[in-house]
């Protein structure tokens, strides 16, 4: 079967970060693990972006395309998604049988066209996030939340990363509550095993890692910078960095730039930061409680307990972040046992294996109908 992955702006992982502020993140590690499952039963197709140290065409399983895109922040986006739908219709044939995974809010608007087009491919919608409280001008919001509408409802799946997030698609568009279903990201396990943490004798490393934009909450976390009492150490790179940057300067925190192998930097962490305003399930939180760290979380519908595998926190709220992260400095002993949780929740979770099969399983089986 022919799976084809759209969406992801680089492919692989850091193809793009010296060629522009702010390169990939969640989906596009997300595509990079699931592609390397599909490969051994399946023809997989990832049509990515092209930057100029790159080849158009590479490799032939994944299959690479890489397609033009125009820069800017409300050019990128759309222009890349319009010329990868393109080069999709070059790729299959009109009466071939296939899938196609659409990632992200613009991709997931496709579906209609691919189905017009395409009538016997199947469309998996993975919107990875919401777009209601991210902050877009209200003209760019109106015209995703109409393009998802028609998105989601020429989807044959759609796949959402946590209850919340399926929760306020589902009020959106309630005519398609019957395809939605939750699938959790992986986790390579192998990569983070740990047979016990070194006592820190100075202060607790607290880390983030993520895009640096202002809806993964980093203006929060330098709001609460002053007032928590270990260190901060902050991984990514984005629109943000000159504030991080500044922090940096003046001592609040340890600034690390983007990073490609996060398994270290978890391993010597010990409470993990996530003041995020909403999105699916975020790939470096499910790392960070893979590897055994104590999770600072804001409340976006997570499936974590507060108090037993997090402590949960409001968003957009600096002071409750900087109380809780104190908590687990000033309370060891739940700290350690926040951390057994969270490692005990990723172990029974988390498996990459399991979530690429998960997401095709339904429409593969749909298209040798």
């Amino acid at each position: 079967m022919k799976i084809i992955i759209m969406g992801s702006k680089e492919y692989p992982f850091g193809d793009g970060m010296h060629f522009e502020r702010q390169s990939g993140g969640g989906i596009e590690r997300f595509t990079e693990a699931v592609a390397a499952r599909w490969k051994h039963e399946h023809h997989v197709i990832v049509i990515t972006r092209r930057f100029s140290n790159s080849p158009r065409h590479e490799g032939t399983n994944p299959q690479i395309i890489r397609t033009v895109w125009l820069r800017g922040r409300y050019l990128r986006n759309p222009s890349f998604n319009l010329a990868s739908l393109w080069t999709f219709f070059r790729a299959v044939k009109r009466k071939e049988r296939a899938v196609v995974v659409l990632q992200g809010q613009v991709a997931s608007s496709l579906s209609p066209v691919i189905r017009l087009f395409r009538p016997r491919v199947k469309s998996i919608c993975i919107p990875h996030g919401e777009i209601f409280s991210q902050p877009h001008p209200r003209l760019v919001k109106a015209i995703i939340r109409i393009g998802m509408g028609k998105g989601l409802k020429a989807a044959d799946d759609i796949i959402y990363l946590n209850a919340r997030e399926q929760a306020l698609y589902e009020h959106r568009y309630p005519s398609e509550r019957s395809k939605g279903r939750i699938v959790n990201p992986g986790v390579d396990h192998t990569k983070f095993m740990i047979r016990g943490r070194k006592p820190n004798k100075g202060r607790l490393p607290i880390t983030f890692i993520g895009r640096l934009v202002e809806e993964k909450g980093v203006r929060d976390l330098l709001s609460a910078l002053p007032s928590i009492k270990g260190e901060v150490i902050v991984a990514g790179d984005g629109p943000l960095e000159r504030d991080v940057r500044t922090a940096a300067r003046k001592g609040w925190l340890l600034y690390l730039g983007r990073i490609n192998g996060v398994e270290e930097l978890l391993k010597k962490t010990e409470i993990f930061v996530l003041p995020s305003h909403g999105e699916g399930f975020p790939l470096a939180l499910a790392e960070a409680m893979a590897a055994g760290c104590a999770p600072v979380i804001t409340d976006i519908g997570l499936p974590l307990t507060d108090g037993r595998e997090a402590l949960v926190v409001p968003t957009r709220n600096s002071e409750a972040l900087a109380a809780a992260v104190n908590e687990l400095i000033d309370k060891p002993s739940l700290r350690k046992r926040i951390q057994r949780n969270a490692r005990r929740y990723a172990r029974t979770r988390f498996d990459w294996n399991k979530t690429a099969a998960d997401i095709i399983e339904r429409a593969v089986q749909n298209t040798k109908r």
